[in-house]
């Protein structure tokens, strides 16, 4: 959903500033909610998103974990950065 919106901001002329607010909010909030997700999983080594690595990769070790983390905190800052934009 995030993405859609963050495409579909695109569309919507600069003079239209409710829409655009709508959409950047739904971008943040799709994003920093899912890759929030994805840090704390890995962490505390629960969820969804925890289960589906162990059934992918077996067990999960302690480099998967921090490479996992890594990745979220590097989309977070990005999505930091689009959202500033």
């Amino acid at each position: 959903m995030g993405t859609l919106a963050l495409a579909s901001l695109r569309l919507v002329p600069a003079r239209l500033l409710i829409p655009r607010v709508f959409l950047i909010l739904i971008t943040a909030f799709s994003y920093f909610w899912e890759w929030g997700y994805l840090i704390r999983a890995m962490y505390r080594r629960d969820g969804d998103l925890y289960y589906f690595a162990e059934f992918l990769f077996g067990h999960v070790s302690l480099w998967q974990r921090l490479i996992a983390i890594g990745v979220g905190l590097t989309v977070y800052a990005f999505t930091t950065r689009i959202i500033f934009r």
